[in-house]
């Protein structure tokens, strides 16, 4: 459905592959190395019987994370903003605003402080997290045991640094050498 004729403008939100593998770990019930399997593989993809959910949708290829971030960011036909996930967690209120120009490039949206600090509130991730609780989340995977395992689960907490081993942080750093310098995430 990205092609030249559907598509004004991307907007493509990127994470460092190290938080990726521990958000995955918890998500998809597996350790680190089968998560760093996941994200390595060139021939990746999501069906639902493989993660859980019969109405999961139509396959989504993947590839690796690397694959998947090269796909987006050499599209040739729109122009692209990538954020970085990070900047978003970090700086929620000018990561909205840097958003918020860039479609302003294509279609007017007015910029009203109120309701960019409405959103920000509204969307952080305790709100999140609480509203999960309550109401539940689509995007919730269900463990092997059958039981549901929150999507909105560490927030900033969900850092590397104190999670992954270090076999794993260099095997990831090896692997996506290349992206990781480019993104500034080494």
């Amino acid at each position: 459905f990205t092609n030249r004729n559907n598509t004004k403008a991307v907007i493509y939100v990127v994470r460092d592959p190290r938080n990726v593998i521990t958000s995955l770990s918890n998500h998809f019930s597996m350790n680190s190395e089968k998560s760093y399997d996941f994200i390595s593989a060139k021939d990746k993809f999501l069906v639902g019987e493989l993660w859980g959910k019969d109405n999961f949708g139509i396959a989504t290829v993947l590839g690796s994370w690397a694959d998947h971030y090269r796909s987006w960011v050499n599209i040739k036909f729109s122009p692209i903003l990538v954020i970085k996930y990070e900047n978003l967690l970090n700086d929620t209120k000018n990561s909205l605003i840097e958003i918020i120009n860039f479609l302003n490039k294509f279609m007017y949206i007015k910029i009203d402080n109120q309701k960019i600090v409405n959103t920000v509130e509204s969307c952080s991730f305790d709100n999140l997290a609480k509203r999960e609780k309550a109401e539940g989340f689509f995007e919730a995977a269900w463990s092997k045991k059958k039981e549901k395992i929150n999507f909105f689960h560490l927030g900033k907490k969900n850092d590397w640094k104190n999670l992954l081993s270090e076999e794993i942080e260099n095997k990831i750093r090896t692997t996506f050498h290349k992206e990781m310098k480019e993104l500034n995430y080494i």
